[in-house]
Protein backbone atom coordinates (compact mmCIF):
# COMPACT_ATOMS: atom_id res chain seq x y z
CA UNK A 1 0.00 0.00 0.00
CA UNK A 2 2.71 2.65 0.76
CA UNK A 3 4.82 2.05 -2.19
CA UNK A 4 1.15 2.32 -4.55
CA UNK A 5 0.35 5.27 -2.26
CA UNK A 6 3.72 6.94 -2.61
CA UNK A 7 3.78 6.29 -6.56
CA UNK A 8 0.53 8.18 -6.77
CA UNK A 9 1.75 11.44 -4.84
CA UNK A 10 4.71 11.43 -7.10
CA UNK A 11 3.12 11.12 -10.28
CA UNK A 12 0.46 14.00 -9.11
CA UNK A 13 4.58 16.36 -8.82
CA UNK A 14 4.42 15.79 -4.54
CA UNK A 15 8.18 15.05 -3.01
CA UNK A 16 6.91 11.92 -0.65
CA UNK A 17 9.71 10.61 1.71
CA UNK A 18 9.78 7.01 2.78
CA UNK A 19 10.55 5.67 5.95
CA UNK A 20 11.91 2.08 7.00
CA UNK A 21 13.94 0.47 9.71
CA UNK A 22 16.42 -1.19 7.53
CA UNK A 23 19.30 0.45 5.78
CA UNK A 24 19.06 -2.20 2.87
CA UNK A 25 15.83 -0.96 1.46
CA UNK A 26 16.95 2.70 1.08
CA UNK A 27 18.35 1.36 -2.36
CA UNK A 28 14.19 -0.05 -3.35
CA UNK A 29 13.18 3.07 -1.97
CA UNK A 30 15.49 5.37 -4.03
CA UNK A 31 14.09 3.47 -6.78
CA UNK A 32 10.63 4.23 -6.86
CA UNK A 33 11.42 7.62 -7.04
CA UNK A 34 11.24 8.58 -2.53
CA UNK A 35 13.75 10.22 -0.49
CA UNK A 36 14.36 7.29 2.00
CA UNK A 37 14.31 8.38 5.69
CA UNK A 38 16.00 5.56 9.00
CA UNK A 39 13.30 5.47 11.34
CA UNK A 40 12.26 3.51 14.14
CA UNK A 41 9.16 4.49 15.58
CA UNK A 42 10.57 2.39 19.29
CA UNK A 43 12.80 4.66 19.62
CA UNK A 44 11.54 7.49 21.79
CA UNK A 45 13.92 10.49 20.13
CA UNK A 46 12.46 10.78 16.72
CA UNK A 47 14.01 12.79 13.85
CA UNK A 48 11.47 13.23 11.07
CA UNK A 49 11.67 16.13 7.71
CA UNK A 50 9.34 18.19 7.68
CA UNK A 51 5.79 17.32 5.94
CA UNK A 52 3.54 18.30 4.66
CA UNK A 53 0.67 15.09 4.85
CA UNK A 54 1.91 12.24 7.25
CA UNK A 55 0.76 8.65 6.31
CA UNK A 56 1.08 6.13 9.26
CA UNK A 57 1.11 2.69 7.36
CA UNK A 58 2.17 0.39 9.94
CA UNK A 59 1.14 -2.40 10.18
CA UNK A 60 -1.12 -4.38 13.40
CA UNK A 61 0.61 -6.44 15.83
CA UNK A 62 -0.02 -9.19 18.46
CA UNK A 63 1.55 -7.03 21.41
CA UNK A 64 1.92 -3.43 22.35
CA UNK A 65 4.49 -2.45 19.63
CA UNK A 66 2.19 -0.41 17.50
CA UNK A 67 0.74 1.45 19.90
CA UNK A 68 4.29 2.46 21.78
CA UNK A 69 5.38 3.36 18.13
CA UNK A 70 2.15 5.58 17.60
CA UNK A 71 2.67 7.24 20.83
CA UNK A 72 6.41 8.14 20.21
CA UNK A 73 5.46 9.77 17.01
CA UNK A 74 2.75 11.77 18.38
CA UNK A 75 4.95 13.23 20.76
CA UNK A 76 7.40 14.19 18.33
CA UNK A 77 4.90 15.93 16.35
CA UNK A 78 3.55 18.34 19.04
CA UNK A 79 5.59 20.84 18.48
CA UNK A 80 5.82 20.43 14.69
CA UNK A 81 2.34 19.46 13.36
CA UNK A 82 1.95 18.49 9.93
CA UNK A 83 -1.61 19.68 7.65
CA UNK A 84 -2.55 16.57 8.01
CA UNK A 85 -1.72 13.29 9.67
CA UNK A 86 -3.06 9.97 8.39
CA UNK A 87 -3.12 6.65 10.30
CA UNK A 88 -4.66 3.19 8.48
CA UNK A 89 -6.30 0.94 11.17
CA UNK A 90 -7.91 -2.38 10.34
CA UNK A 91 -11.52 -3.31 10.71
CA UNK A 92 -10.74 -6.32 12.86
CA UNK A 93 -11.29 -3.64 15.55
CA UNK A 94 -15.14 -4.04 15.00
CA UNK A 95 -15.02 -8.37 16.19
CA UNK A 96 -17.55 -10.39 15.55
CA UNK A 97 -21.13 -9.33 14.97
CA UNK A 98 -22.79 -12.07 13.50
CA UNK A 99 -22.47 -10.89 9.27
CA UNK A 100 -24.63 -8.01 10.61
CA UNK A 101 -23.41 -4.28 9.17
CA UNK A 102 -20.88 -2.02 10.87
CA UNK A 103 -20.11 1.64 9.89
CA UNK A 104 -17.23 4.40 11.69
CA UNK A 105 -19.67 4.35 14.49
CA UNK A 106 -20.30 0.87 15.16
CA UNK A 107 -18.19 -0.53 18.60
CA UNK A 108 -15.45 -1.85 18.74
CA UNK A 109 -15.72 -5.70 19.63
CA UNK A 110 -12.31 -7.33 19.17
CA UNK A 111 -11.35 -9.54 22.15
CA UNK A 112 -8.28 -10.75 20.08
CA UNK A 113 -4.67 -9.47 20.95
CA UNK A 114 -4.07 -7.46 17.37
CA UNK A 115 -7.35 -6.53 17.85
CA UNK A 116 -6.49 -5.10 20.96
CA UNK A 117 -3.84 -3.27 20.22
CA UNK A 118 -5.31 -2.23 16.86
CA UNK A 119 -7.70 -0.26 19.03
CA UNK A 120 -5.57 1.37 21.53
CA UNK A 121 -3.56 2.90 18.52
CA UNK A 122 -6.99 4.16 17.16
CA UNK A 123 -7.53 5.73 20.62
CA UNK A 124 -3.78 7.59 20.82
CA UNK A 125 -4.87 9.08 17.20
CA UNK A 126 -8.55 10.66 18.28
CA UNK A 127 -7.04 11.22 21.11
CA UNK A 128 -4.20 13.68 19.96
CA UNK A 129 -6.62 15.17 17.34
CA UNK A 130 -9.38 16.07 20.15
CA UNK A 131 -6.81 16.71 22.81
CA UNK A 132 -3.46 17.78 21.44
CA UNK A 133 -4.65 19.45 18.47
CA UNK A 134 -3.15 17.02 16.52
CA UNK A 135 -4.17 16.85 12.84
CA UNK A 136 -5.25 13.54 12.68
CA UNK A 137 -7.41 11.03 10.66
CA UNK A 138 -8.48 7.78 11.11
CA UNK A 139 -8.86 5.41 8.41
CA UNK A 140 -10.55 1.97 8.95
CA UNK A 141 -9.50 -0.24 6.10
CA UNK A 142 -10.63 -3.82 5.03
CA UNK A 143 -8.76 -6.55 3.51
CA UNK A 144 -6.27 -5.52 0.45
CA UNK A 145 -6.12 -6.98 -2.96
CA UNK A 146 -4.20 -5.93 -6.09
CA UNK A 147 -1.63 -7.19 -8.13
CA UNK A 148 0.55 -9.80 -6.50
CA UNK A 149 -2.00 -9.62 -3.43
CA UNK A 150 -4.69 -11.62 -4.05
CA UNK A 151 -6.40 -13.67 -0.77
CA UNK A 152 -6.16 -17.43 -1.39
CA UNK A 153 -5.14 -17.31 -4.82
CA UNK A 154 -2.24 -19.42 -4.20
CA UNK A 155 -4.46 -22.24 -2.17
CA UNK A 156 -6.71 -22.82 -5.04
CA UNK A 157 -4.08 -23.23 -7.76
CA UNK A 158 -2.70 -26.08 -5.60
CA UNK A 159 -6.04 -27.36 -4.94
CA UNK A 160 -5.40 -27.11 -0.98
CA UNK A 161 -8.20 -27.33 1.74
CA UNK A 162 -9.28 -23.19 2.74
CA UNK A 163 -8.81 -22.88 6.29
CA UNK A 164 -12.11 -21.27 7.87
CA UNK A 165 -15.69 -21.39 7.72
CA UNK A 166 -17.58 -20.52 4.49
CA UNK A 167 -20.38 -18.33 5.88
CA UNK A 168 -18.32 -16.21 7.48
CA UNK A 169 -17.89 -12.22 5.01
CA UNK A 170 -15.02 -10.83 3.69
CA UNK A 171 -14.70 -6.96 3.28
CA UNK A 172 -12.36 -6.29 0.73
CA UNK A 173 -10.56 -3.04 -1.37
CA UNK A 174 -8.66 -2.76 -4.43
CA UNK A 175 -5.84 -1.02 -3.23
CA UNK A 176 -5.79 1.56 -6.61
CA UNK A 177 -9.29 2.70 -4.66
CA UNK A 178 -7.77 2.83 -1.53
CA UNK A 179 -5.00 5.20 -2.72
CA UNK A 180 -7.57 7.20 -4.28
CA UNK A 181 -8.96 7.43 -1.12
CA UNK A 182 -6.05 7.57 1.20
CA UNK A 183 -5.25 11.15 -1.30
CA UNK A 184 -8.75 12.16 -1.08
CA UNK A 185 -8.26 12.38 3.01
CA UNK A 186 -6.01 14.61 2.57
CA UNK A 187 -8.10 17.19 0.81
CA UNK A 188 -11.20 16.53 2.39
CA UNK A 189 -11.15 14.15 5.22
CA UNK A 190 -12.44 15.76 8.69
CA UNK A 191 -9.58 16.14 11.63
CA UNK A 192 -10.78 13.77 14.27
CA UNK A 193 -12.76 11.74 12.27
CA UNK A 194 -13.43 7.77 11.28
CA UNK A 195 -13.40 6.56 7.41
CA UNK A 196 -13.80 3.23 6.91
CA UNK A 197 -12.74 1.98 3.53
CA UNK A 198 -14.11 -0.86 2.02
CA UNK A 199 -16.03 -1.97 -1.51
CA UNK A 200 -19.57 -1.51 -2.22
CA UNK A 201 -20.17 -5.47 -1.55
CA UNK A 202 -18.85 -7.32 1.66
CA UNK A 203 -19.36 -10.93 0.14
CA UNK A 204 -19.14 -14.75 2.22
CA UNK A 205 -15.96 -16.83 1.47
CA UNK A 206 -17.83 -19.55 -0.47
CA UNK A 207 -18.74 -17.19 -3.22
CA UNK A 208 -15.61 -15.31 -2.99
CA UNK A 209 -13.94 -18.49 -3.85
CA UNK A 210 -16.41 -19.22 -5.88
CA UNK A 211 -15.39 -17.02 -8.38
CA UNK A 212 -11.92 -16.75 -7.58
CA UNK A 213 -11.63 -20.39 -8.91
CA UNK A 214 -14.01 -19.25 -12.10
CA UNK A 215 -11.17 -16.75 -12.95
CA UNK A 216 -8.25 -19.14 -12.77
CA UNK A 217 -10.23 -22.27 -13.99
CA UNK A 218 -9.76 -24.09 -11.65
CA UNK A 219 -11.73 -26.42 -8.85
CA UNK A 220 -13.98 -25.28 -6.39
CA UNK A 221 -12.81 -24.60 -2.94
CA UNK A 222 -12.68 -27.16 -0.05
CA UNK A 223 -13.48 -25.62 3.44
CA UNK A 224 -11.46 -27.14 6.48
CA UNK A 225 -9.95 -25.89 9.47
CA UNK A 226 -9.51 -22.85 11.17
CA UNK A 227 -9.19 -19.31 9.65
CA UNK A 228 -7.94 -15.86 10.87
CA UNK A 229 -11.60 -14.38 9.46
CA UNK A 230 -12.86 -16.73 12.17
CA UNK A 231 -10.85 -15.25 14.86
CA UNK A 232 -11.32 -11.42 13.97
CA UNK A 233 -15.59 -12.17 13.72
CA UNK A 234 -18.09 -11.83 10.40
CA UNK A 235 -19.49 -8.57 9.89
CA UNK A 236 -20.48 -6.27 6.46
CA UNK A 237 -18.90 -2.97 6.24
CA UNK A 238 -20.94 0.04 5.23
CA UNK A 239 -18.79 2.47 2.57
CA UNK A 240 -21.58 5.04 2.72
CA UNK A 241 -19.36 7.55 4.46
CA UNK A 242 -16.32 7.73 1.64
CA UNK A 243 -18.58 7.39 -1.03
CA UNK A 244 -20.66 10.24 -0.23
CA UNK A 245 -18.64 12.88 2.22
CA UNK A 246 -15.21 11.96 0.45
CA UNK A 247 -17.41 12.02 -2.90
CA UNK A 248 -14.89 8.54 -3.70
CA UNK A 249 -15.96 6.76 -6.82
CA UNK A 250 -14.79 3.40 -6.53
CA UNK A 251 -12.98 2.11 -9.71
CA UNK A 252 -13.84 -1.70 -8.78
CA UNK A 253 -16.76 -1.29 -6.89
CA UNK A 254 -16.85 -5.07 -5.84
CA UNK A 255 -14.51 -7.97 -5.63
CA UNK A 256 -16.09 -9.26 -8.94
CA UNK A 257 -14.60 -5.93 -10.92
CA UNK A 258 -11.52 -6.29 -9.32
CA UNK A 259 -10.50 -9.75 -9.69
CA UNK A 260 -11.94 -9.96 -13.52
CA UNK A 261 -9.78 -7.29 -13.97
CA UNK A 262 -6.57 -8.75 -12.56
CA UNK A 263 -6.65 -12.61 -13.64
CA UNK A 264 -9.34 -12.11 -16.32
CA UNK A 265 -12.81 -14.15 -16.95
CA UNK A 266 -16.02 -14.08 -15.57
CA UNK A 267 -15.46 -16.13 -12.63
CA UNK A 268 -18.23 -18.09 -13.44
Amino acid sequence: MGTSLARALIARGHSVFGTTRSPSRIDTLRREGLTPVLLDLLQPSLSLPAADRIYVLVSGTRDGTLPRGLENLLRTLRDRKPERLIYTSSTAVYGEYAGGWVDEGSARQASHPAGLALIRAEDLLLSSAELGGLPGILARVSGIYGPNRIPGRDRIMKGEPVPGDAGVYLNLIHVDDLVSGLMALAERGRVGETYLFSDDLPVKREEYYRFLAGCLNAPQAIFGGKSSEERTGSRRCQNSKITQDLALMLKFPSYREGLSALLGGGGG
